[in-house]
């Protein structure tokens, strides 16, 4: 069964938004740490949101197969420039 447990120095799949200044806001985060993110179009996520029965992850999306990992999504369209 998979979890979703904290490895130091390890990438894991988590959301986070950004302010209007770019800041980003996440408050599972502790103050200081470093931080890489991918930013989304916002119709990307929202079509997702549309098409996907359950919650799942833009990037790890089981659910519809994957489809950035494997191309039937346009990573150009998905991401900000």
């Amino acid at each position: 069964m998979p979890s979703n447990r904290w490895v130091p120095r390890h990438p894991v799949a988590h959301a986070w938004c950004v302010d209007r200044e770019g800041f980003v806001v996440d408050t599972t985060w502790d103050e200081g740490m470093d931080y890489f993110g991918v930013p989304f179009r916002m119709e990307y996520v929202k079509r997702i949101a549309d098409d996907a029965r359950k919650d799942y992850g833009l990037i790890d999306n089981e659910e519809m197969g994957f489809p950035l990992l494997t191309g039937a999504h346009l990573v150009a369209d998905a991401l900000k420039a």
